[in-house]
């Protein structure tokens, strides 16, 4: 699962989208979120060249509109300020990262692959992310660092 932000996000759902696309799952804030990365069913004719420009094609994409009660509490709970008073756009983004580590089906991800902002307060984004999986026990991956995140170690 990937949010589709730009950098590692659509860097990771490409590499998955070389392998397989149809695995590759998108949780996104709302339906145009980074959408000219997103192409549903492109064809060869209309887009020769669709794979090179990095497109994603045939994912599975769900919305923010579509999380749990689980999503929500775990976005609220990790996030550093106070919940009500971010702004929707942002609780949309919060809630996709605790979407990205609980399918649909209720099944958590298994690992997590992380390229966070080391200088932003909270690791930003992706740091919000990594005190969901820290959380729920999931292991995840420092890829710049190549070695795992210890939740003891924080996000700041």
């Amino acid at each position: 699962m990937s949010g589709n932000a730009p950098g590692s996000d659509q860097a990771f759902a490409l590499g998955g989208n070389l392998i397989d696309s149809g695995k590759v799952e998108l949780c996104l804030p709302w339906k145009t979120f980074e959408e000219r990365w997103i192409m549903p069913t492109p064809t060869e004719r209309e887009y020769p060249n669709w794979r090179q420009r990095g497109f994603a094609a045939g994912n599975t994409l769900r919305l923010s509109s579509a999380a749990m009660y689980q999503h929500l509490q775990l976005a609220q709970w990790h996030c550093l300020g106070t919940w009500s008073r971010l702004r929707q756009p942002v609780q949309k983004l919060m809630l996709r990262n605790a979407m990205m580590l609980i399918a649909a089906d209720g099944v958590s991800s298994t690992t997590v692959l992380a390229c966070p902002a080391f200088h932003k307060s909270g690791w930003s984004g992706t740091g919000h992310t990594i005190r969901i999986a820290g959380y729920l026990g999931i292991p995840v991956w420092l890829v710049e660092l190549g070695r795992y995140w210890r939740p003891e170690e924080g996000t700041n």
